[in-house]
């Protein structure tokens, strides 16, 4: 009697070892995915992130080259539909260019200028609004003054 109870017991024992063991391997397997699945969902934010800043700075650009434009051109107005830029390999988009009225003290003007860029699914769209000075009058300098610089979901 002896002998049948110790080899239903060691049957019993080893029911207790496949299970422990299965439990052990379920939550290490467990922890595993959940670990490889946090670091896979970083690295996309930090690629979202990177292409956020470079559509952000593809869409300065072309508010910078805006004006550029307007330094040569006081009344430089894009065509209709938008004018794209290049800027190396990647392109940018100057929407709209809104002069205001000259002021005959200073002559100068406001402008605002709406530009977009896109890169990689990160979208940027930027008004800026600038003065500028007249070409027209001898200053010893021309230079826009940014006044403000704004990011927004969509243009108005």
């Amino acid at each position: 009697m002896s002998n049948t109870f110790l080899k239903k017991k060691s049957r019993e024992n080893g029911f207790v070892a496949i299970m422990a063991t299965i439990i052990i391997s379920l939550v290490l397997l467990a922890s595993t995915l959940s670990v490889s699945r946090n670091s896979f969902y970083m690295r996309s934010n930090v690629l979202n992130r990177e292409f956020k800043k470079t559509s952000f700075t593809l869409a300065e650009s072309c508010v910078y080259k805006t004006l550029q434009k307007l330094s040569i051109d006081y009344f430089y107005i894009p065509t209709k539909g938008g004018e794209d830029i290049l800027v190396g390999s990647d392109s940018c988009r100057i929407h709209k260019v809104v002069h205001g009225i000259e002021n005959p003290n200073t002559r100068t003007k406001s402008v605002i200028i709406e530009a977009s860029a896109q890169s990689g699914g990160a979208h940027a769209n930027l008004i800026v609004t600038a003065d500028i000075g007249s070409p027209f009058v001898q200053t010893t300098f021309f230079s826009p003054y940014v006044t403000s610089f704004l990011e927004v979901s969509r243009f108005p």
